[in-house]
């Protein structure tokens, strides 16, 4: 990983830029001896569970079965008319999954419908079975690093999904002529249905717009998983996710802004977050009412910084900060305090500099309306502008982590992106940006015409505020 020169106070280098945090080893022992073993115990009171029915209840699920069905149309237009999420598109390997997931869903689909309407399911039920196990299984899990939402709830709430999904695969393998295990694998692999459905519900009577991903998801879950394996599956859902929870908590040991990030939702649709913009404009707006020199500024700065600085130690630490910046999202002060903090910690300098004396952080006051006509160039700069918080005229790879990290992405993936994009500098140019980055502009055009569909119209004397975003 690379490592960029940071000039302490006293001018000594060291390296700070992109350090990993604290927790990665921890959660590697997690996922090694807390959560595997979780999911086994998961797994083994599945194989207890009475999965049997009356007929009744077997017209309720072929009724949802119908119902995942129909809604899928819907969402297979959706992917068809929007652009993908440049998370999936940046690495081969990410492209390569997210393309196999897709097919791996549609043969999956395509075979459970033929298989239940066939006078043999045989063979349309065991490819139904192979497509799940070989293709759609191991490409869901390899996602669940980079989900959207709040990772404390879909990480454990994907592992559920995918070892269910998994389960009942290798029953249909087995009992290719069984409509029992036929219905459970479709009813599991239609859960992604459900949550597009739920979310396009919520973003139309405008509920849970600060966490509708993970709120689609675990409705999804709820909806479903009765479903497969009776009224004990929400029960152990509920459990599996709040074992998780406190497991993590206990072995990995997350301080509390990392606890912070872990539970924070991760936007799909999302550039910088609009809330750390509006934040550094208020710190440049009072700025602005007092610019009686920069001696004063100073004077001000240090006063504030003596005041945050409660243990005297002459440098602040992301605790510290945190009083300051409580507003901020958890994934901005992380990356802040990596980018520009030596050992986790934050001189008056840099405070000073990048905290307190923060300027054109709103990108220019013209209209940010973005149109869907809008040349390649002109698309691509809107997105580039809207990145460039400080108003430098280049992204920096401090910004650009700020962008993934919103996205949700691990640290060790951020770190291949930058690799990947950047030139070495630490800085990306507009050229740069438009002709090595289309992926990311061309999502990001995508928001910002968004955003000028559902915002309002501003007030006389008002600006205009953004919209929530799902």
């Amino acid at each position: 990983m690379r490592q960029e020169q940071i000039a302490t106070p006293s001018g000594e280098p060291h390296e700070a830029a992109f350090r990993p945090a604290r927790g990665p080893a921890r959660r590697a022992e997690y996922a090694a001896f807390v959560l595997f073993p979780l999911v086994a115990a998961a797994v083994a009171v599945l194989v207890l569970l009475d999965f049997h029915g009356g007929a009744a209840q077997e017209g309720q699920r072929i009724a949802l079965c119908a119902a995942a069905a129909f809604f899928n149309v819907f969402v297979l237009l959706y992917h068809l008319t929007h652009p993908p999420h440049p998370k999936f598109l940046m690495l081969r390997r990410r492209r390569l999954a997210i393309r196999t997931h897709a097919v791996g869903g549609v043969v999956e689909l395509v075979a459970g419908v033929t298989a239940y309407f066939v006078a043999d399911p045989t063979v349309p039920a065991v490819v139904m079975a192979l497509a799940g196990l070989v293709l759609h299984v191991p490409t869901a899990a390899y996602q669940i690093t980079v989900v959207f939402g709040a990772k404390a709830v879909m990480v454990p709430g994907y592992v559920f999904v995918v070892v269910l999904h998994a389960f009942c695969a290798v029953h249909l393998l087995a009992e290719p002529r069984s409509t029992f295990w036929l219905v459970n694998t479709f009813l599991v692999l239609n859960i992604y249905v459900w949550c597009r459905v739920f979310i396009g519900l919520f973003n139309f009577l405008g509920l849970f717009q600060e966490s509708a991903y993970s709120v689609a998801i675990m409705f999804s879950g709820l909806l479903m998983i009765p479903a497969v394996v009776g009224f004990a599956g929400n029960l152990l859902l509920v459990v599996f996710v709040f074992a998780h929870v406190l497991l993590y908590r206990a072995v990995v040991k997350p301080s509390p802004a990392e606890f912070a990030e872990y539970v924070s939702e991760k936007g799909r649709e999302t550039l910088i977050d609009q809330r750390v913009r509006q934040a550094w404009a208020s710190i440049a707006a009072d700025e602005a009412q007092a610019d009686d020199g920069d001696g004063a500024a100073r004077r001000r700065a240090r006063a504030l910084f003596d005041a945050l600085d409660t243990d005297r130690s002459g440098s602040l630490t992301l605790d510290e900060i945190d009083a300051l910046t409580s507003r901020w999202p958890g994934p901005f002060l992380a990356a802040f305090v990596e980018r520009y903090g030596a050992a986790g910690e934050v001189s008056f300098e840099v405070f000073y500099r990048h905290l307190y004396r923060a300027h054109g952080m709103d990108g220019g006051s013209g209209d940010r309306r973005a149109k869907p006509d809008l040349s390649s160039e002109r698309a691509a700069r809107r997105v580039f502008d809207r990145l460039d918080l400080d108003g430098s005229g280049s992204v920096d790879a401090f910004e650009l982590r700020l962008l993934l990290l919103g996205w949700g992405l691990p640290d060790g993936e951020v770190d291949r992106y930058l690799r990947l994009y950047g030139d070495g500098d630490g800085c990306i140019s507009f050229e740069e940006f438009h002709t090595g980055m289309r992926p990311i502009w061309q999502f990001g055009a995508h928001i910002l015409a968004k955003e000028a569909r559902n915002r309002p119209t501003a007030v006389e004397g008002q600006g205009s505020r953004l919209s929530p975003i799902e």
